[in-house]
């Protein structure tokens, strides 16, 4: 005769753990896919943020890659076409540094004065003059230069006494880099523009509208037959983000058959 071990009972009684610890299992799995399946859900939401965001500064990136084509562009072509002229810009870095003796304006005769140098090529103009000079340029031609958008500079706010625009208000947004120039000059801070005159429709026309920008014109050569100098005073700071501020655009560089 068999014999068993556990009465019905027992053997009911196992079953039903059996079974608990069965649904136990299933709802731990269930868990497992609802979290894994959230997880996806939200992994999958931010990467769309992460992409969102990469299209955004692509566009952004273009946006500005596009501007500063044109810009070096537009500089390279002028640099190469006055070379003889300009001697690679040096004969027009002295000029500006004679127009100031000239005019008595003492503006490179404070050894301690901090000058931006915008758009400034192979710079030159820190050989030329003992202040700090920083030199800032879409593209750095050596180590001496900081390879930068010129609308948006690492420079401090109200940092510098003087901004220098030597043959560098180049490309489409030469606005932005007018405002720039006036956030990182000190108040009464010194604009400096050295640039070929048939570029300008009207002189005059284009240094009233330097007002909206925030200065004041306080001296100008326009003598010379290739190039106008002129200088400003930085009279107040401007808001960029104001819309009414009137757009300036130059005309592109006119060269003549040699």
């Amino acid at each position: 005769m068999r014999v068993f071990s556990e009465s019905k009972w027992e053997a009911s009684n196992k079953g039903d753990k059996l079974n608990e610890q069965l649904f136990n299992e299933y709802s731990k799995n269930q868990k497992k896919n609802h979290d894994s399946k959230l997880g996806n859900v939200k992994l999958s939401y931010r990467n769309q943020l992460v992409l969102k965001n990469e299209k955004n500064s692509k566009k952004r990136q273009k946006k500005i890659i596009n501007i500063d084509k044109n810009a070096v562009s537009e500089k390279l072509k002028f640099l190469s076409k006055h070379n003889e002229k300009t001697s690679n810009k040096n004969a027009l870095i002295k000029n500006l540094a004679k127009a100031c003796d000239d005019n008595n304006q003492n503006d490179f005769q404070t050894a301690d004065y901090l000058v931006a140098d915008f758009g400034c090529g192979e710079a030159r103009l820190s050989n030329s003059v003992e202040q700090n000079v920083t030199s800032l340029d879409l593209v750095a031609a050596n180590d001496n230069v900081i390879a930068c958008d010129m609308a948006h500079t690492p420079l401090l706010t109200n940092s510098c006494h003087v901004v220098v625009f030597c043959l560098s208000l180049m490309g489409s947004n030469l606005s932005d880099y007018l405002l720039e120039a006036n956030r990182v000059l000190k108040k009464d801070g010194i604009l400096k523009i050295a640039e070929i005159k048939s570029r300008f429709e009207n002189v005059d026309e284009f240094m009233m509208s330097l007002k909206d920008y925030g200065f004041k014109s306080t001296w100008k050569d326009i003598s010379h037959d290739l190039f106008y100098f002129m200088d400003f005073k930085k009279v107040s700071d401007v808001d960029r983000q104001n819309k009414k501020i009137p757009t300036i655009i130059l005309k592109s560089c006119l060269y003549k058959k040699r």
